[in-house]
């Protein structure tokens, strides 16, 4: 059974899902080893997060919200967590502008696939850049957004950082603070989350039949 784009991108969201509430519980479990350990490095521990945030989003692996952040919740808060996991997109994604800006031909299909920079293309936004950036960036989140705008539109580097800046604080405070949730809420709200995958997966398969 071979799963299309769609499939998978709901494929993916369960997963990650499962992932930042299983992690959730480990990190509220082991509050105090995390809290002694990431503290003994001090400013090591901070730089380590964001860089950690930084690569993750450059590199499109989605292990930033599901694993760091709930981690980081349980350790620093979830203020400090959020504007700590802004300024790591925020490096990470201009990483991935300048990329793209600079070497996009070779390396950017390479990272992102060049088949969904084929469809990216014809969907790249050519008026009101700013305000696309940093609606994608708050409410979209997804990796390769800095590849797009870096290869198909004119934005300037100081526009998209800003904008990008900006439309990070929407996820930063949003993420950080469902991982304050208590475990069976959150554990409430993935049983719902999948629920609407599931169905959504659902309803896919049966368009492709």
């Amino acid at each position: 059974m071979r799963l299309t784009s769609t499939e998978k991108t709901l494929a993916l969201v369960a997963a990650l899902g499962t992932v930042f509430v299983a992690v959730s519980i480990l990190a509220s479990t082991y509050q105090a080893v995390l809290t002694s350990f990431v503290h003994t490095g001090g400013v090591a521990g901070i730089v380590a997060y964001v860089a950690l945030t930084a690569v993750f989003v450059a590199l499109m692996i989605p292990l930033d919200i599901s694993v760091l952040m709930p981690i980081a919740v349980h350790v620093w808060g979830p203020v400090a967590t959020a504007l700590l996991s802004v300024v790591g997109w925020t490096s990470g994604s201009s990483f991935a502008f300048i990329i793209a800006r600079r070497f996009g031909d070779t390396l950017a299909p390479r990272i992102v696939g060049a088949s969904r920079l084929a469809r990216a293309e014809r969907l790249a936004p050519r008026t009101h850049l700013f305000w696309w950036v940093l609606f994608l960036q708050a409410f979209i989140t997804v990796d390769f957004i800095s590849y797009v705008f870096g290869l198909f539109t004119k934005i300037g580097m100081s526009s998209y950082v800003l904008a990008t800046g900006l439309g990070n604080f929407v996820p930063g405070f949003l993420f950080a603070y469902l991982g304050t949730l208590p475990l069976w809420y959150e554990i409430a709200v993935l049983i719902a989350g999948l629920s609407v995958v599931a169905a959504l997966f659902l309803q896919q398969r049966r368009r492709h039949r």
